[in-house]
């Protein structure tokens, strides 16, 4: 019976890790104080994901609840969800952070300092770890820049050939007149 309690808290446990994170955050949108502010959720998980009652906070100096996601929201696995805020005043252009805790009060995803003071259709967008401001992709994969794989050194042929050797080209025999200066003229003066 023990054991099947200490496995059973295991499973829960594990169950309660989730690999869902914050993933864009459109700050300043094109359209201004008319536009809507968003906050994009992405599902990392090979399984689907229940966020019933997380919640996400926003805030530098005062954190507060901006939104209590509501019963029965699940992101599909490799899925995203994207929160509109109601007044595209709520997140701070010149400066703010993103935080979303799980129906247990526990911390799952932080943003570090977002900033956006001019509108745009721009957002940040977390990509390999870090957070990036390109243009929007909302409800899509970012638009993480791609590396460049390094050049790669054509193949060297081999061949069953014996090398030749190259035989040195001749050199021009002496001239009996001094090559001519470049840009003059050379008088030739012949006998007496």
């Amino acid at each position: 019976m023990k054991l099947l309690f200490f496995l059973l808290s295991i499973f829960i446990f594990i169950s309660s890790v989730s690999a869902v994170i914050i993933n864009e955050v459109e700050i300043n949108p094109l359209e201004g104080s008319s536009g809507k502010e968003w906050i994009e959720l992405y599902n990392d998980e090979n399984t689907d994901v229940d966020i019933s009652n997380w919640e996400i906070w926003e805030g530098l100096s005062n954190p507060k609840n901006i939104t209590l996601i509501p019963n029965e929201t699940i992101i599909q696995k490799g899925g995203f969800y994207v929160f509109e805020l109601k007044n595209a005043r709520t997140l701070n252009n010149n400066g703010d952070f993103v935080i979303l805790y799980d129906s247990n009060g526990t911390k799952i995803d932080e943003t570090p300092t977002l900033k956006e003071t001019s509108s745009s259709s721009k957002t940040w967008q977390l990509c390999d770890g870090e957070w990036i401001f390109e243009e929007e992709t909302k409800n899509s994969e970012n638009s993480c820049p791609q590396e460049e794989p390094p050049a790669e050194e054509p193949p060297v042929e081999e061949t069953s050939e014996t090398p030749v050797e190259e035989t040195p080209a001749e050199e021009p025999a002496p001239s009996a007149e001094p090559p001519a200066p470049t840009g003059q003229v050379v008088k030739k003066i012949t006998g007496r």
